[in-house]
């Protein structure tokens, strides 16, 4: 994707040095607060240097951009963990105080996102974002307990769209079959959008909604959030990319763990597959990656054969162990296994349970597309216990998105992911999300290396 921002760097550099010279002066007020000494978020451990290179810059790039550039669709490429929740909800903070806007439409592309980002809007949770970051102050901080909150779900009153200051819910929610849209578009006259991890599967569909909106003149504001903005359809959002914070800075940063990957022998693991379809073993080679991803053949065609696939557990089992001896307290690591299809992660989960007692591995949660909704609401309900129940997490690629664990310590792949060119590079479009699901850190103590073993095959 484009970084849009490259042409503007200097006379950004020169704009936050002039103490942000052309924003109205009750902005001017807000952003000095938000990088002065007291701001002091309700965090145990509070690492000022990341605010500071991350999330505060993100928030100076947004305004900069709507406020002296006249952007209003704007796009953030920030690494899993960078802190993309916080930048939505100070720019909605900004929005209010500066703007006197009062409706916030954020979009999530699954309920994993959503039951997430519920947890810090809702104020009456104790993540509520603006009781953990005081981005309202003085005679603003009575506007945090004005905020309210609707969730669009299945069967809820479309009316609540007008009741609540921040709608939330998964974008299928405004495109099908609800009242929803039909509300927003008619009732309300302008709100500001947040698409969180703004990749979407269904971007057709996800870009004629937000162009509406556009050319409507609903969209006040827009802010796209992602670690990943390309497609696999080889398209992006049509929004502006102006920050970029990625894996290898982050690293450098220690803000997320450090990946290290380990390819087994060749010679003594050669990874297969067994096609259900014509019934021959094939190399991991001779399987068409990319057309699965596309979505033009069936994963359920392919399961990995049983030999390699207890090696890969055996390897990734131990690798387990000794992330147990680095792990820091009060965590549990966590294996995650990800699988070709459904039958491919139930035959993992069943040779996971054979060989599990062996390395302590007692608790294992499978979880896909088809499995009830408490099994699905235990995934999404990890990080809230760093001692969880499971040993293991197996499941197929509906765990990509939004879904993210700090006890991920090894991740196992049973899949190849397809690549493609961009600008002259080469990309993996999924991998960064499958990988994603496990960088973000454990302790807060920036000096304290992390590291994430990620097991592959040539």
């Amino acid at each position: 994707m484009h970084y849009f921002f490259k042409q503007h760097e200097e006379n950004f550099k020169e704009w936050r040095k002039s103490g942000y010279q052309g924003v109205p002066k009750i902005g001017v007020d807000f952003l000095k607060h938000l990088g002065s000494k007291h701001f002091k978020p309700n965090l145990k451990l509070w690492n000022e240097k990341q605010w500071q290179k991350v999330q505060l810059e993100a928030i100076e790039r947004c305004v900069y951009s709507f406020e002296i550039l006249g952007e209003k669709d704007l796009l953030t490429n920030i690494v899993t963990g960078g802190g993309k929740t916080t930048i939505i909800g100070a720019m909605i903070a900004y929005m209010m105080i500066v703007h006197d806007q009062y409706k916030f439409l954020i979009l999530t592309p699954n309920t994993i996102v959503r039951g997430r980002l519920e947890d810090e809007f809702d104020k009456n949770k104790e993540s509520y974002i603006y009781d953990v970051f005081p981005f309202f102050t003085n005679s603003y901080e009575h506007l945090k307990n004005r905020i309210s909150l609707h969730v669009m779900q299945p069967g809820n009153n479309a009316a609540g769209v007008l009741s609540g200051n921040i709608i939330l819910g998964n974008i299928h929610q405004i495109y099908e079959r609800t009242e929803n849209k039909k509300v927003l578009m008619e009732n309300i006259n302008q709100f500001c959008i947040f698409n969180d991890e703004a990749h979407n599967t269904k971007a057709e569909q996800y870009d004629r909604l937000l162009y509406e909106f556009k050319i409507k003149e609903k969209r006040f504001f827009r802010l796209d959030t992602t670690a990943t903005p390309d497609r696999l359809d080889s398209s992006y959002p049509d929004s502006k990319m102006i920050f970029v914070y990625d894996i290898a800075q982050a690293m450098v940063d220690k803000i997320i763990k450090r990946p290290v990957v380990f390819h087994p022998d060749v010679r003594k693991v050669k990874l297969t597959y067994e096609d259900l379809e014509t019934g021959k073993t094939i190399s991991a080679e001779e399987v068409p990656w990319e057309e699965i991803e596309r979505r033009r053949i069936p994963a359920r065609r392919y399961i990995t054969s049983v030999k390699p696939m207890r090696q890969q557990i055996a390897i990734a089992c131990e690798l387990l162990k000794e992330q147990k001896m680095r792990t820091p307290v009060p965590y549990k690591p966590l294996l995650f296994l990800v699988a070709v299809s459904i039958k491919d992660a139930e035959n993992i989960a069943n040779e996971l349970e054979k060989v599990g007692e062996k390395y302590g591995i007692k608790k294992i949660l499978l979880v896909h597309n088809e499995t009830d909704d408490e099994l699905k609401e235990a995934a999404r309900d990890i990080n809230k216990d760093p001692q969880t129940e499971y040993d293991a997490v197996v499941s197929v690629l509906m765990l990509r998105e939004g879904w993210d664990v700090r006890n991920i310590s090894v991740i196992l792949l049973f899949r190849k992911f397809s690549y493609k060119e961009i600008d002259g590079q080469i990309f993996s479009v999924y991998g960064p999300q499958v990988i994603g699901r496990g960088l973000r850190r454990m302790s807060k103590n920036p000096e304290e290396w992390e590291s994430l073993f990620i097991v592959d095959h040539p």
